[in-house]
């Protein structure tokens, strides 16, 4: 995309939308735009620097909607959490089933491995996204971050993490910028720990532990959502309300995780070491075919064997 600052000053431009939507993907991953008007036409631009452990991203727009569905997830697997600082306009952003309004100034997190929207409803809106390795996130913080969070604008980190994030735009100097980064990975860690003290939280906690324990163990086809509540330490009920929390429940979750599984090893799969339909059904921890592929094409829209390579 050429120089951060090139693509990202004077007053955007129109283009069509798919001219946009390229530029946008090269540059944030698969997402998807629908436009405000009927001609298709996009005002906006966008640019990144990349430098170092953290690629920078300045997205300005006037659109309905900017998505990443759950289709364009399998497709483009996310490696990054992006921190969204909304700098102009605002914007109405969904993901596992929050949903918050953010207005300039405000931060906020979203995991790239999730699906997620961004709404607008046709006017202007100007970010920057800084995007976080997620395995960087993951090894300094663990989950606490997977649902998605809101950063707290009255905390007294806050104002510190805006002049950090304001620096990191501006900067060009390398060894400045090097110190910076930490910086603000740092000050995400102490809002994720404030965060993660209140009473609020530790539904997020609790939810980031089970989420991770579907993902080690959804292979296993007796694990259910009553071992999942067991090794919680929590009963059916209050698992269930945790989840609700979501707008999903245990044993969907599960279900879920087995058939992303299923879905990327049919899509992987290669000629030279051919794996059967069942014998991958059965891998991602199904015991039963038919409710394996009536599951299948139902949230897929095709069945598994139409994924496997041609001979």
């Amino acid at each position: 995309m050429g120089d951060f600052a090139e693509h990202c000053v004077g007053k955007p431009t129109q283009a069509p939308v798919e001219a946009y939507v390229r530029d946008l993907r090269n540059v944030c991953g698969l997402f998807d735009v629908e436009p405000a008007s009927k001609n298709g036409l996009v005002a906006g631009n966008v640019g990144v620097s990349r430098f170092g452990r953290l690629d920078i991203a300045r997205v300005r727009l006037n659109a309905r909607e900017v998505s990443r569905s759950e289709r364009r997830v399998l497709q483009d697997p996310g490696e990054h959490v992006f921190a969204i600082m909304q700098i102009e306009g605002r914007s109405q952003i969904v993901q596992n089933g929050a949903v918050n309004h953010v207005t300039p100034g405000d931060f906020c997190l979203v995991d790239s491995s999730s699906p997620s929207s961004f709404v607008y409803g046709g006017a202007f809106s100007d970010q920057v996204s800084f995007h976080l390795p997620r395995d960087e996130m993951i090894m300094r913080f663990g989950g606490y971050w997977r649902n998605w969070h809101r950063l707290n604008a009255l905390k007294d980190w806050f104002p510190a993490l805006s002049a950090v994030g304001a620096q990191l735009v501006a900067t060009r100097d390398h060894k400045v910028k090097q110190q910076l980064e930490e910086s603000f990975f740092s000050l995400i860690g102490a809002a994720l720990c404030d965060a993660d003290a209140n009473a609020q939280d530790m539904t997020s906690r609790l939810l980031s532990s089970a989420l991770d324990l579907i993902d080690r163990h959804c292979t296993d086809p007796e694990f259910s959502s009553k071992a999942l509540a067991e090794q919680l330490g929590l009963s059916a009920r209050s698992l269930q309300r945790e989840f609700h929390r979501i707008n999903d429940t245990p044993t969907h979750r599960i279900l879920d995780a087995r058939l992303r599984r299923a879905y990327l090893q049919l899509k992987t799969g290669s000629l030279a070491q051919p794996t059967s339909v069942t014998e991958i059904a059965f891998d991602c921890g199904f015991s039963d075919l038919s409710y394996f592929h009536r599951t299948f094409r139902k949230k897929f829209g095709k069945t598994p064997g139409s994924l496997r390579p041609k001979m």
